[in-house]
């Protein structure tokens, strides 16, 4: 599987099921379904390496934002799953310009690790097991920003964090703001 047969993947369950993330899920799994070994592994890498686009601050803080200051390391990776499962142009869009977030407040209720967990499922299906060597495929934790964000959030953003959110997301700072600031 290539670059682009990944993304025409997502895509197509894009176009059967529209915004419903688990019809979405459904469509990128049943697709799965057919593929070989070989594919599956290259899904989770490369879902795995698109999941990493969104390790930005700007991503995290408009996570941060949507989800009112209650942001997880779990929660984080369940959101950045979803992004990357809503397809190359919505991922894109959303890394140049977080405040694009707007448009999808549902994934604050994301399930977990949704669509990486597609190719996983499938994957074993085949093997007849239950546990998979494309687990070793888990995208890493976030690092830097991310952590200021999440511990600063535990006593309230300081005013660096903040400004920054502010900055990097604006739209989202003026509609999520004074609920996580006070928090």
């Amino acid at each position: 599987m290539n670059d682009e047969q990944f993304w025409g993947l997502l895509d197509v369950a894009g176009r059967t099921a529209g915004d419903d993330l688990e019809r979405r899920y459904q469509a990128v799994f049943d697709q799965l379904k057919g593929m070989s070994r070989d594919d599956l592994v290259d899904y989770t890498v490369r879902f795995a390496k698109a999941h990493e686009t969104t390790f930005t601050p700007g991503v995290i803080c408009g996570a941060y934002m949507i989800y009112e200051g209650n942001l997880t390391h779990d929660s984080f990776l369940d959101f950045s799953d979803c992004l990357v499962g809503l397809g190359r142009t919505t991922l894109e869009r959303v890394v140049a310009c977080p405040d694009f977030l707007t448009g999808y407040l549902e994934l604050a209720y994301c399930p977990s690790l949704f669509f990486w967990m597609a190719g996983i499922k499938a994957y074993n299906s085949k093997l007849k097991r239950r546990e998979s060597p494309l687990e070793d495929y888990l995208p890493p934790l976030p690092s830097g920003a991310f952590e200021a964000i999440h511990f600063a959030g535990k006593q309230g953003l300081d005013v660096a964090c903040r400004e920054s959110c502010e900055v990097l997301t604006p739209v989202l700072a003026a509609k999520f703001g004074p609920t996580v600031w006070s928090a």
